[in-house]
């Protein structure tokens, strides 16, 4: 929808602190909000608004970093669920003898980690194999 309506050139270009700073807004809120309610304002409201705003981000000066986070985002989506369920079960199994903090930065680099496999050994492959396959020039 942001593409068909060419909403991203009506806005003015944004710096990109901007979405940065509502989408962390988003992942730190929910926590005073019931849960149905934020979710439906999040996925109908917020989250187009800052892709909107993250699609208008001038990209004149190159960044390697977020050029790596864009890369594996596809790869983190598919594989942070089973991860944290694993990180949960371990919890449960050692009866809390480590640390939530400690389990969570483990899968949070568990999820990243596989991902980053995933993207290298399948999702690279494939997207090179389909660009040369159905080139648009």
């Amino acid at each position: 929808m942001i593409f068909r309506w060419n909403i991203n050139h009506r806005i003015r270009a944004v710096s990109p602190q901007i979405p940065l700073f509502i989408l962390v807004g988003v992942l730190f809120f929910p926590f005073s909000v019931p849960g149905s309610m934020y979710d439906f304002i999040c996925i109908a409201f917020v989250l187009p608004v800052v892709v909107a705003l993250a699609a208008t981000v001038t990209s004149h000066e190159k960044r390697p970093f977020a050029a790596y986070l864009g890369q594996p985002s596809y790869p983190v989506y598919i594989v942070h669920q089973p991860i944290i369920r694993l990180g949960a079960q371990f919890q449960t199994l050692t009866d809390g003898f480590i640390p939530w903090p400690i389990t969570v930065c483990c899968t949070l680099f568990a999820s990243v980690g596989v991902a980053h496999i995933f993207y290298v050994c399948y999702d690279a492959p494939v997207r090179a194999y389909l660009g040369r396959k159905f080139s648009l020039s």
